[in-house]
């Protein structure tokens, strides 16, 4: 309806477009002009956020590449972490927290739940971050992902300390004994 209470009127034309008179047709435009200046923007926005995330990614990537080297694993893990830290940086978890210590708990949880002979202790040495600060990452990540890790059995450890104390196998043989 227009100001005046009358509907407003279609004016037959020779186009295939019909022209629309009154207030209706200023009210059309401009919805269509906002809504295509909206469509652009949030077109633009993502994709400049889509380029900006996938180099993150790629850091993240190269960082955590390097992190498996020093610790003699797969590189099959630094995909699957960089693919953890893509998920917290859709979720916004990044804000505020430090890259290093973020993708220590990222490779935490990719090895925990792939079941590698790797500690924390190992990855917050590699990453140069407190081992505190990776496990309380660590479950916040595991929470807010939903990712389900089955609890590590000590025993599976037992031969890598008997390694590092350097004691030799007959210490070994009588512990398990």
């Amino acid at each position: 309806m227009t100001g005046d209470g009358t509907l407003p009127s279609v004016i037959p034309t020779t186009s295939i477009r019909a022209s629309l008179t009154g207030n209706f047709q200023d009210f059309l435009f401009t919805f269509v002009s906002v809504l295509t200046n909206a469509l652009i923007y949030s077109f633009c926005s993502k994709f400049a956020n889509h380029a900006q995330l996938m180099s993150s990614v790629e850091n993240a990537r190269s960082i955590l590449k390097r992190y498996c080297d020093k610790l003699y694993i797969s590189e099959a893990f630094s995909k699957r972490a960089s693919e953890f830290y893509k998920q917290l940086l859709i979720k916004k978890f990044m804000n505020g927290r430090r890259l290093n210590v973020v993708l220590a708990a990222c490779l935490y949880i990719t090895v925990r739940s792939e079941g590698a002979n790797v500690i924390i202790l190992d990855i917050s040495d590699v990453s140069e971050a407190n081992v505190y600060e990776i496990g309380r990452y660590y479950f916040q990540i595991v929470k807010l992902l939903h990712v389900n890790i089955q609890t590590v059995d000590p025993s599976e450890y037992t031969m890598r300390f008997v390694d590092m104390l350097r004691i030799g196998t007959t210490f070994f043989v009588f512990v398990l004994v």
